[in-house]
């Protein structure tokens, strides 16, 4: 499953990381870290971990 917006996640997946574990990332406007996120799948999926950064505090969760 995938959770970006416009298939963010989906993409860089397939052409980019093509399964590369336990990378590391830091999402500059994370909403609150799971809708419409950008690194989720990663952080499931390949074993990322990283950094949410959200400057909005009514999207923290």
């Amino acid at each position: 499953m995938f959770y970006s917006q416009d298939k963010q996640d989906k993409n860089l997946e397939t052409c980019v990381f093509k399964g590369y574990k336990n990378g590391f990332y830091v999402d500059v406007g994370a909403h609150d870290g799971v809708s419409i996120n950008n690194t989720l799948y990663f952080e499931k999926n390949n074993n990322w971990t990283g950094i949410n950064i959200e400057p909005i505090t009514p999207s923290h969760i």
